[in-house]
């Protein structure tokens, strides 16, 4: 299928997240001929005796910057972003919807790890599973899984049951796992659900929602009562691609709500940020979009240990060295809320 301009297509993104192409030299470059383009700069691999792939590109008929160019390309997307009604960031709790493009990246294990250290600092903090039928933090906290949201929707119960201590200042609202009811839930119900549970926001000082992996959900989360998303990725080019797509999307969506990048697995800063800035350079220069950059944590044999023990992921020294980044993390949020005494 030939990959032609749309809203939410990547093609022009591609080389400045997979870092092929500087800003400087990506008009230059894109016009070019379609043979002549290097298959990596798309991720793609020629196919054997012929074409790797078919495919449309902008009229080079004219300069890169004049009509018909790249930069008008860029400015046509920009300018449809801004024609979206603006989505205002509600007021109350602040609340941080930790969410990724792809899965694998460790969003779950990062969401635990930062409601955790905001908890330590004297936050009062709800850890929200918002995967609803997939849930796995209860999982990761060594707890019973969780059960009664189809009860909620009924009116059998009220959130505020269904909440369980972690740590001191810490609680979690877990979810279901291979609930059949919640399963095929339609929109209406679906909103009926994050309303309610929304209600509890009020009584927190902070709420952490680890959002569904991949783009649908994370949007859905994002756009409910969120105040802040932080997308984590990893460095590789993939994850990369995948967190841009997640924060294209959002930008369309909800054009107001601030934007956070985390890069996880890093085997130093320098990865990391080198990772965020690829991101930072393409959300700017196509959608005008501003990205802060929360950190990166690196590769941490004592935490690998620590996920794959239940239960054994709050005990993570806090001195190591992926503890101390999110502590870092933590600190950039700059929240303004007072810490509950």
């Amino acid at each position: 299928m030939p990959l032609a301009f749309a809203p939410f297509s990547l093609w022009l993104e591609l080389p400045v997240l997979n870092g092929t192409i500087g800003r400087g030299s990506l008009a230059r470059n894109l016009c070019q001929d379609p043979d002549e383009l290097p298959t990596a700069t798309l991720g793609l691999v020629p196919r054997a005796g012929g074409a790797s792939l078919a495919w449309s590109q902008p009229s080079c008929t004219h300069s890169a910057t004049g009509p018909g160019g790249l930069a008008d390309q860029a400015a046509l997307l920009r300018a449809m972003l801004a024609s979206k009604p603006r989505f205002r960031v509600p007021p109350g709790t602040p609340t941080l919807v930790v969410a990724s493009g792809k899965g694998g990246v460790g969003k779950s294990v990062i969401a635990v790890l930062l409601a955790a250290d905001m908890a330590r600092a004297g936050y009062r903090v709800l850890l929200l599973d918002g995967t609803q039928n997939l849930g796995n933090l209860h999982v990761l906290l060594g707890l019973p899984a969780g059960e009664g949201l189809e009860r909620i929707l009924a009116g059998e119960c009220q959130p505020p049951e269904l909440l369980r201590p972690v740590a001191e200042r810490l609680w979690l609202l877990p979810a279901e796992s291979g609930g059949e009811g919640l399963h095929g839930l339609g929109a209406t119900d679906r909103a009926r659900l994050h309303h309610r549970l929304c209600g509890l926001f009020r009584h927190f000082d902070l709420v952490v929602i680890d959002a569904p992996a991949g783009i649908e959900g994370a949007v859905r989360a994002a756009t409910m009562r969120s105040t802040r998303l932080l997308v984590v990725t990893g460095p590789e080019p993939t994850a990369l691609t995948d967190a841009y797509a997640l924060i294209k999307i959002v930008a369309h969506e909800a054009p107001a709500l601030p934007v956070a990048v985390l890069v996880n697995r890093v085997t130093g800063d320098p990865e990391g940020r080198q990772a965020f800035t690829k991101l930072a350079t393409a959300a700017d220069h196509f959608l005008g979009q501003a990205l802060q950059f929360l950190g990166a944590i690196p590769e941490d044999p004592e935490l690998q240990l620590a996920v794959r023990t239940a239960g054994h992921l709050l005990r993570l020294r806090t001195d190591a060295p992926s503890a101390a980044a999110i502590h870092q993390a933590a600190m950039r949020l700059e929240l303004t809320v007072p810490a509950a005494a």
